[in-house]
């Protein structure tokens, strides 16, 4: 139980469906641009890390974690205003799927940590 609500605090700060689906779709926009040929290994982990500096920064963390696909994925910095037009494209789309996701997330969570029957408890 301590386990599961703990793995909840910790999945919620990278729980973000569409953050994660849109580096993804960076990368491989690059790739098609560029004609390189990364693993699927390299391009789900640099979406990870980019996801996951995105949480950390405030404002402007959407850029620097650009910066980081750039960097991590050898493309050239010229490409930064392409990346930042598909971020814009990209950031009403993404913001309706987290939004989407996170209730049924929670939904899933709850039923793991208190059962079966989790609706029809009563609060306390």
């Amino acid at each position: 139980m301590i386990f599961l609500e703990l793995l909840y605090l910790l999945v919620q700060v990278f729980h973000k469906d569409g953050s994660m689906i849109g580096s993804v779709f960076k990368i491989m926009f690059l790739v098609c641009l560029f004609g390189i040929n990364p693993g699927i290994g390299q391009i789900i982990g640099v979406s990870i890390l980019a996801n996951l500096l995105i949480t950390g920064v405030p404002i402007g963390g959407g850029t620097i974690s650009e910066m980081l696909i750039l960097t991590m994925m050898g493309f050239p910095l010229q490409a930064l205003p392409i990346l930042t037009v598909i971020a814009t494209l990209i950031d009403a789309p993404a913001t309706l799927l987290n939004a989407a996701g996170d209730p049924n997330v929670s939904m899933l969570v709850a039923r793991a940590v208190d059962g079966k029957d989790w609706m029809d408890k009563k609060i306390k």
